[in-house]
């Protein structure tokens, strides 16, 4: 499999917990949004939720980020 496959394969586990994530903020979503006009609660609420989506995926992507030496050994393998 090539890298770039790699890359654009789907990863269950990321959208498993992006979704945890997104549950365990979901009372505070509805409680801070209560106090929005009731017209734009929906795009408040759907605008929280990208936002939270955007920094979490962010936070695993660097989390699974290879350290330098591990990065070279995959680059030292791959030429």
């Amino acid at each position: 499999m090539c890298c770039d496959e790699k890359k654009n394969t789907p990863d269950i586990n990321k959208f498993e917990d992006l979704e945890k994530v997104l549950k365990e903020f979901d009372k505070k979503i509805k409680k801070s949004i209560h106090n929005t006009n009731p017209q734009e609660r929906d795009d408040l609420e759907q605008e929280i939720k990208m936002k939270i989506m955007e920094k979490v995926s962010n936070f695993i992507d660097e989390a699974h980020t290879p350290g330098f030496w591990k990065f070279i050994s995959e680059f030292e393998k791959n030429i």
